[in-house]
């Protein structure tokens, strides 16, 4: 359809073109010079218009390859961009396994320290005294008071059965 149009508005130019040579030629055909000064003249005017055409049409080609190139670089920088992009999600993959697991570790130190804790904590508490050296000491220091004292106890039996002797050997 579009070129249809094209080639009706094409065709309209030259019908107009041809009319106004005829009507120029018509007033011109007494004088040779005047016809060919007139044909001279469209000559030229083609010639100006060829010339307009053919610099749009090099404007237009310096344009294309401009954007032709442009597009180039645009498609080299978003590929490039992609596979970085890429190359950064297995990156982070691979550092989210990582993290996941020492992650795990991490929990699996815990519950052997919460663990741990637990049987020393047990262990401190059926251990009594062998585990606090103060109570430990005190209790030392308790039995040696109650030795010495058995001991004086002894020593005071000792020298009171001596003496119920005494009195009683006169």
């Amino acid at each position: 359809m579009i070129e249809l149009c094209r080639g009706n508005n094409k065709l309209r130019a030259r019908i107009s073109r041809l009319e106004e040579e005829l009507s120029v030629r018509e007033e011109t055909a007494a004088d040779p010079l005047l016809l060919q000064f007139k044909q001279l003249q469209l000559a030229r005017m083609e010639q100006e218009r060829d010339m307009e055409k053919h610099e749009e049409h090099s404007k237009l080609q310096r344009k294309l390859a401009t954007s032709l190139e442009r597009l180039t670089n645009v498609k080299a920088k978003l590929d490039f961009s992609q596979r970085e992009a890429q190359a950064r999600r297995r990156q982070l993959a691979e550092v989210e396994a990582a993290l996941a697991d020492r992650r795990e570790a991490l929990t699996r130190i815990r519950r052997t320290r919460d663990k741990l804790q637990r049987e020393s904590l047990r262990l401190r508490e059926e251990q009594g005294l062998f585990g606090n050296k103060n109570l430990l000491r005190d209790f030392e220091d308790t039995v040696d008071a109650a030795h010495r004292l058995e001991e004086r106890l002894q020593h005071l039996k000792a020298r009171h059965a001596q003496t119920g002797r005494k009195a009683a050997d006169p």
